[in-house]
């Protein structure tokens, strides 16, 4: 986490300012420390991870479970053989258009949410100005910790702070971030989707945009059924809109000054062992929303 990151943040609990006590950095980068603030909230950094006390998903996305089973390499080399071809291809190909619509933009901070490990953030790295910071940010420390070794290997002159935090409470003050970008983040999040977005909104500054991606499957279908049942099992009805091309437009919409959708790639699912959907023969598309503040 570098040192020039405190200037954005503030207390999730409390919204009050953070201090920083560094116990140990290298160039800026604090790798041991203490965030609080002056209502007795303290915040740990370590092996360059900032921790906000933030906890896994219940049901999906369980880094730390995984990785006590195999480590971040291993896992990651497994999760792209799983993939299909056809569909490694369509995520580079948004991946791709997200990055690329972001560095047309006048940024010097770039939010990545929902980083998992690295997809996104690493276009980014690719795509954007050295000199840009980008945050990211994800509910797991232990992905955040993988994703932080990776790219000081592959990147190591990149600035990168990393906050282990809650999407839906960001460590952020209001009108901080040039653009917030995620790969697919709020429709993973599930019931917390449409207040992620409210607090991606209120981090981004006047003027600035939100570029995010999601599969997008037709209200009829075999794919939505499932889906709906497992909404309905784990009581989080409502979700399914961020599926949905015209539930995602609302709930952008009733945020941003201006939204408009590039349909990235349209298909037919095919088999596919690690995700719900996109539905085994059946239409879908991969969208990416691009809303100004």
């Amino acid at each position: 986490m570098y040192k020039a990151i405190t200037n954005y943040l503030c207390c999730p609990k409390c919204r009050a300012k953070l201090s920083l006590r560094v116990d140990n950095e290298n160039e800026e980068d604090v790798l041991e420390g203490v965030l609080s603030c002056e209502n007795g909230h303290s915040f740990r950094v370590s092996q360059g991870v900032a921790d906000f006390n933030s906890e896994e998903q219940g049901f999906i996305n369980q880094w730390e479970s995984m990785g006590e089973e195999q480590n971040f390499e291993e896992i990651d080399r497994e999760m792209d053989m799983k993939n299909p071809g056809e569909m490694s291809q369509r995520r580079e190909m948004v991946l791709g258009a997200i990055a690329d619509t972001v560095s047309g933009q006048d940024c010097k901070v770039v939010l990545d949410i929902a980083s998992g490990r690295g997809l996104m953030l690493a276009e980014l790295v690719k795509t954007l100005d050295a000199d840009v910071h980008i945050i990211s940010i994800d509910l797991s420390k232990f992905v955040l910790k993988y994703d932080y070794r990776k790219f000081k290997e592959i990147a190591p002159d990149r600035k990168i702070s990393y906050l282990a935090c809650d999407a839906t409470r960001l460590p952020l003050k209001d009108s901080v971030i040039d653009a917030a970008v995620t790969y697919a983040g709020f429709s993973n999040m599930f019931g917390c989707a449409g207040e992620a977005l409210r607090e991606a909104y209120r981090a981004i500054k006047p003027g600035g945009v939100l570029v995010d991606s999601y599969v997008v499957i037709a209200e009829e279908s075999q794919g939505f059924e499932a889906l709906h049942r497992v909404c309905t099992e784990q009581n989080i009805s409502g979700a399914e809109d961020f599926f949905l091309h015209d539930g995602i437009a609302r709930h952008h919409e009733e945020l941003f000054s201006a939204v408009k959708c590039n349909v990235v790639f349209e298909g037919i699912g095919v088999d596919n062992g690690m995700d719900l959907l996109p539905y085994q023969g059946e239409w879908y598309a991969e969208q990416v929303f691009v809303s100004s503040k």
